[in-house]
C-alpha cells in the first residue's frame, strides 16, 4: 500500500469526528497522536465518557478527559471507579460543568464514603437553555450538606437512582421536589429479604 496516500485523513472533521466519538475513551485520545490533523478532534467533540475502571488511578485517565474537553458540553459522564488520590481532582474538575443527558457517578464499595463537592450539581440544575440532565445516578458517596441548600431544580431529570448515599432528610426531600419530570420508582426487594 503506498504510505503517501491517506484517504481517511482526507474526510472531513464532521466524519472524523463521528468515527473518534464511537471510540474507547483511550482510544479516541491515542488519536490526537496521529497527526496534526487529528489532534483538535477529540478535544472539540461533546464529551461521552464512560469509564469501568477499578485500577488505581483511574482518575488520572478521568481527569485527562475533563482537561481536554473543558470548553464543550458534556453528554454523558459514566465513572464506576474506586475511590483513591486520584479522585479528588477529577471530582473538582467535573464540578462547576454542566452535564446534559447522563450523570453516573458509582464508587466501589469499599473504604470511607467521598465527599462529593458542594457545587458538584448545581450547573445541571435550573431550566435555562440546554439544561437537560435526564439520568442522575450516584452510588457509595455523601451529598455535600450544600449541595441540596436552597432550590435544586432538576426539569428534565426522569431518572433518580441513589445506592448507598449520605444524604440528610431535607435534602433529600428537596431534591425529589425540584424533579417534576421523575419518573415513579419500581420497588425491589431489600437483600436479603
Amino acid at each position: 500500500m503506498d504510505m503517501e496516500q491517506d484517504h481517511i485523513g482526507l474526510l472531513p472533521d464532521c466524519v472524523l469526528g463521528s468515527i473518534v466519538s464511537l471510540l474507547p475513551v483511550k482510544n479516541a485520545a491515542a488519536t490526537m497522536a496521529l497527526s496534526r490533523r487529528w489532534r483538535p478532534l477529540w478535544p472539540s467533540l461533546p464529551l461521552e465518557l464512560d469509564v469501568g475502571d477499578h485500577s488505581p488511578g483511574a482518575g488520572r485517565l478521568i481527569s485527562g478527559a475533563l482537561s481536554s474537553h473543558s470548553t464543550v458540553r458534556i453528554l454523558r459522564f459514566h465513572v464506576d471507579t474506586l475511590k483513591d488520590e486520584t479522585t479528588l481532582p477529577w471530582l473538582h474538575a467535573l464540578e462547576g460543568r454542566r452535564v446534559d443527558g447522563s450523570l453516573v457517578i458509582r464508587f466501589t464499595r469499599d473504604g470511607p464514603r467521598p465527599m462529593l463537592p458542594a457545587n458538584l450539581l448545581r450547573a445541571s440544575t435550573g431550566a435555562g437553555p440546554g439544561t437537560a440532565l435526564r439520568h442522575l445516578e450516584l452510588r457509595w458517596c455523601k451529598l455535600h450538606p450544600r449541595t441540596t441548600d436552597g432550590p435544586c431544580t432538576f426539569p428534565r431529570l426522569v431518572v433518580l437512582h441513589l445506592s448507598s448515599v449520605v444524604i440528610g432528610d431535607a435534602g433529600l426531600h428537596r431534591l425529589i421536589a425540584g424533579c417534576p419530570a421523575l419518573r415513579p420508582a419500581g420497588a425491589a426487594p431489600h437483600p436479603g429479604s
